[in-house]
């Protein structure tokens, strides 16, 4: 027996298709703006940005892939990636590998640097403080619609009684 739920013959869930086409659209609003941040700003706060917006990536990538999964867990697995993404770096090979193809540095970076990881902590935690925001607020949404359905439902029902009670 398992505790996991039967799949739908049917396909995906819809509420699961929403969700991962948002997250989809997420992502990829991540990737510009961690594209842009990347290629356009030279201050300092620059590199910092851009790995936490890594670290939101990954976390995207990793709800998309597993949808059902809690947010507190997806957020744990996109710092642990990006912490070992970034311990890699110590070995030298994402280095090596960005001077033979330029394009892997943005996915592996090249230099190991330890405060990487405050930068990866708090794209995690982003993540994790939009996410549960925006389940609030949908949540909220939900609710106040249901309970304006329900209302009206009552109150049909209580004209019909009315309309049956009312002498033609």
């Amino acid at each position: 027996m398992s505790d996991l739920p039967e799949p739908n013959p049917d396909g995906p869930r819809p509420a699961t298709s929403l969700k991962r086409a948002l997250l989809l659209g997420a992502a990829i609003v991540t990737i510009v703006a961690g594209l842009t941040v990347h290629w356009s700003v030279t201050a300092v706060w620059a590199n910092p940005v851009t790995n936490a917006l890594y670290t939101v990536l990954v976390a995207l990538l990793l709800a998309f892939a597993a949808p059902r999964l809690p947010l507190w867990q997806v957020a744990i697995g996109a710092f642990g990636f990006s912490a070992a993404i970034e311990c890699f770096q110590a070995t030298g090979v994402p280095a090596a590998l960005a001077d033979q193809w330029a394009p892997s540095a943005l996915l592996l970076g090249t230099t190991f640097i330890p405060t990487d990881f405050i930068s990866y902590a708090l794209g995690a935690a982003a993540f994790l403080f939009l996410s549960l925001a925006i389940s609030l607020a949908i949540r909220w949404i939900r609710t106040d619609l249901l309970e304006r359905r329900a209302r009206a439902e009552r109150e049909a029902r209580r004209s019909e009684r009315r309309s049956d009670l009312d002498p033609v």
